[in-house]
């Protein structure tokens, strides 16, 4: 089940996360980052990519966790300084090695 349908996807935009099916790939990334110990309340998440498979859906899961979150594409000016920026960081784009490390906060 991956939980792509109008019905779910209504229910992740609106918080209804006890009704619905969690999309496949972003409820993963979610399990990952809870199980690596980072505490995604009050934390600022940036999700690059918009998709309505992975970024989007996995925006909205980290908004209703309590982090603030930044959604940045391929439009997005500075994206590099934007990241650098980010305590979370989810790479939701499909070229790899997009991510330089460089980008990432240390």
């Amino acid at each position: 089940v991956d939980g792509l349908c109008t019905v779910n996807e209504g229910k992740v935009a609106t918080g209804d996360l006890e009704g619905c099916f969690l999309p496949c790939t972003p409820n993963g990334c979610m399990q990952l980052i809870h199980k690596s110990g980072v505490q995604i309340s009050g934390k600022h998440a940036v999700v690059l990519g918009r998709s309505k498979i992975v970024g989007t859906p996995m925006a909205e899961l980290l908004k209703w966790s309590h982090a603030t979150v930044t959604v940045c594409h391929s439009r997005t000016a500075n994206i590099e300084s934007v990241c650098r920026q980010a305590d979370i960081l989810v790479a939701a784009v499909g070229q790899p090695e997009m991510v330089k490390e460089s980008w990432i906060k240390s």
